[in-house]
């Protein structure tokens, strides 16, 4: 269709356009760009064009033709196509509007996502007492928040952020020797780098990548003893004794997974492995600990999500 249009401009000899420069105008017949007050003038003798113009129909008007028009266009076209027919997703109308939140082709996703990190926790759940070792079985479940953003200019290339927070792993245990009780608690945030192997395909990412970021997690323990004289060089005061231990992290992930995007809606997954690159001894009031257990943030690791996307 272009390559015929093409050759008739430059075959006709009523145009004459030899070593000249054509300009052309595009209207759509359902767009609301000529109904805004800068367009009051012409409005009304656009729409009577389109209401002689049949639908699904594409035409050239010359507007040297038309005194009225080549007086309003004189600054911009020589031409105008009129378009009738209606956009749909496969061939929308183009919109330039520089009042656009988003650059066209760039897409940014705000989403909430619950993890699930598998780390090995027997060496510290031994250290509990039997009865509250499998609160330790399930890893560490976190709650996230995700940003990410996608430019077609760089391909299918995403960049983003992720900040999560532990749920607490607590235990309770009272026996004759007096009452025992942890709390495990912690963060994590990661910078990723993806790569989405179907950017033309809007409603589907399906992406692999890796991060880098930095985790820590606190162990606070309590013990209360009902023999309130002990001397104070055991720790215990009034009979109670807290200690905090900290294992901070520099860790790496390499992942991947898969988004639905239902209009404004993204759902999905991923799954990958994590790396601990840092020290996996505890501390305790900023000194590594030579002896107890060593935790490492080695481990599957997984996300489902649900938010928003934003942009085309």
């Amino acid at each position: 269709m272009f390559k015929s249009f093409a050759n008739r401009i430059k075959q006709s000899d009523e145009l004459n356009l030899v070593n000249r420069v054509m300009t052309m105008g595009i209207l759509y017949e359902s767009d609301e760009n000529f109904e805004d007050e800068e367009w009051d003038d012409a409005e009304s003798h656009i729409e009577m064009l389109f209401d002689q113009l049949d639908d699904d129909r594409l035409l050239l008007y010359n507007l040297n033709q038309d005194s009225f028009l080549r007086a309003f266009f004189k600054d911009d076209f020589d031409f105008v196509f009129l378009n009738s027919k209606k956009p749909d997703e496969e061939h929308p109308y183009y919109d330039g509007d520089d009042d656009d939140d988003f650059d066209l082709g760039q897409r940014f996703y705000l989403t909430y996502s619950l993890g699930n990190h598998l780390i090995d926790f027997d060496a510290l759940s031994l250290l509990h007492p039997a009865a509250v070792r499998e609160s330790f079985t399930n890893g560490l479940v976190s709650h996230n928040v995700d940003f990410v953003s996608s430019n077609d200019e760089i391909g299918g290339f995403m960049t983003g952020s992720n900040f999560g927070v532990y749920q607490a792993i607590e235990t309770n245990n009272v026996d004759s020797m007096g009452e025992s009780r942890s709390r495990l608690t912690g963060f994590t945030y990661n910078s990723y780098f993806l790569y989405n192997v179907l950017p033309e395909v809007k409603f589907i990412d399906l992406f692999a990548g890796a991060s880098i970021g930095y985790s820590l997690m606190n162990l606070t323990v309590s013990e209360s003893s009902p023999n309130t004289n002990q001397p104070i060089t055991t720790g215990f005061i009034g009979g109670e004794k807290a200690s905090v231990f900290k294992n901070p992290a520099i860790t790496g992930r390499i992942m991947a997974g898969l988004n639905l995007n239902l209009g404004n809606i993204t759902l999905g997954g991923d799954v990958g492995i994590s790396q601990d690159f840092s020290k996996t001894n505890w501390r305790l009031a900023g000194e590594l600990l030579n002896q107890g257990p060593q935790t490492s943030f080695n481990g599957l690791i997984g996300h489902v999500r649900l938010g928003f996307n934003f942009g085309v």
